[in-house]
């Protein structure tokens, strides 16, 4: 019987693995930081609890690593680890690149109690790093939590990321085993598929639209409330209302689904992207088809719409000034979320076009401001009747074209 043809790596876009290190060290700087005080004191505290019993440090040079994790670890990573704590197992997911995955709140709420953020873990509490509460770590969380974000940090600098290495999806038809586990696509050192997407907008996300046939989209919702309940809810809680014991700890607070309308759009945005500058991870690693269950289930909660305000034309203008003055610079005179001043926020600002709060959400919002962002509280600068014109002002954008302001050039 003759043997079949191997097949064509390069047409095929993968880099041998034996190459692909190669590729990677080709952009890597030689001047690697060696890990501070508290960085090395966290890392006694991670060897001394038996987090590697758990957790990988590395990413090993299969498929099936690289799709979830990046690319392969390379030498020059773990230089000033010794012994290295490399790990065997991976009951847990693999740390090599944490130091880009999760958000200093979420890390310090998990190692308080994982089961606040990740309803089925089996990893045990740690309450005794903390003076207790989740929000009142002790020295020995402060310094773990400085080695979690040392983890991968060094290639964080050395921009091996998704702008040096391209991605790789190649077609894997007809791979034997063994080839499967020696060969690697080219892919991005910080690959890790919850990573939210620095800078990430709706258009680097696909289109997640559940059906249009009621039965269908039915189906979809319960399959989406499904997986809210098992991935969504330990944050934003049972209801989609934000409560949850997670959201004390969390900042800024998780989002209350049922306070805003959101378009598709912006639902794909956040399930891809997650959130920058929030605990909201990014769900790339799910598939279309769960993604767009979740679509379907959020967007069948109970949100704005009955409480639209109607503004007279002169009570419009004056509404439109008023955001023109204090709100522009951020939130962009079209209300499209891209003002002069949004490339250096993280929290992105509101593109309300595709998120439209509830009159009462938008009245606290501009009472309050939102702990954790650089929406302040506004009760100061507006009046109650200023505020309450800015509330129906902002949501009359919903479900209308976004304008791009001209000064924009960041996106």
């Amino acid at each position: 019987m003759a043997c079949a043809e191997a097949p064509d790596l390069a047409a095929l876009g993968i880099i041998p693995a034996r190459d692909l290190q190669a590729e990677i060290n080709r952009t890597i700087p030689r001047d690697v930081s060696p890990p501070t005080a508290a960085e090395q004191r966290g890392r006694l505290i991670y060897g001394r609890d038996g987090c590697a019993y758990c957790h990988t440090q590395q990413v090993r040079t299969t498929l099936a690593d690289i799709a979830r994790f990046g690319a392969p670890t390379a030498p020059w990573e773990t230089q000033y680890d010794y012994p290295q704590l490399w790990g065997t197992r991976r009951t847990g997911p693999d740390l090599a690149r944490e130091a880009s995955v999760r958000s200093d709140d979420w890390q310090l709420t998990h190692l308080y109690n994982p089961r606040l953020v990740v309803r089925d873990s089996v990893m045990p509490a740690y309450p005794y790093m903390f003076n207790g509460s989740a929000s009142q770590p002790n020295h020995d969380a402060v310094d773990l939590l400085a080695y979690l974000r040392s983890l991968g940090w060094n290639g964080k600098l050395a921009r091996v990321d998704r702008d040096a290495i391209a991605p790789s999806v190649p077609a894997m038809a007809g791979m034997t085993g063994h080839e499967l586990s020696t060969l690697a696509g080219a892919a991005p050192l910080n690959g890790n598929e919850a990573v939210p997407m620095t800078g990430g907008t709706e258009a680097s996300a696909p289109a997640l639209h559940p059906s249009t046939f009621l039965g269908e989209r039915v189906a979809e919702a319960q399959r989406g409330a499904e997986l809210f309940a098992a991935n969504c809810a330990s944050c934003h809680g049972e209801n989609a209302d934000g409560h949850s014991p997670a959201s004390a700890s969390l900042l800024p607070k998780p989002a209350n689904l049922l306070a805003s309308r959101f378009t598709d759009e912006r639902l794909s945005a956040v399930l891809w992207n997650g959130v920058y500058g929030s605990a909201m991870p990014a769900w790339r690693e799910y598939s279309g088809r769960d993604l767009r269950d979740l679509v379907a289930f959020i967007q069948q909660q109970p949100a704005a719409g009955a409480d639209h305000m109607s503004l007279s034309a002169a009570e419009f203008d004056k509404a439109q000034s008023l955001f023109t003055e204090h709100c522009a610079s951020c939130h962009g005179e079209s209300g499209n979320g891209h003002g002069p001043a949004a490339g250096a926020l993280a929290p992105a600002p509101t593109n309300f076009h595709l998120e439209q709060p509830t009159r009462q959400r938008a009245l606290d919002v501009l009472e309050h401001g939102v702990p954790g962002t650089a929406m302040p509280p506004w009760t100061g600068e507006l009046s109650d009747s200023d505020r309450e014109l800015l509330s129906g002002y902002v949501r009359s954008f919903f479900a209308t074209p976004a304008i791009r302001e001209k000064e924009q050039h960041h996106d």
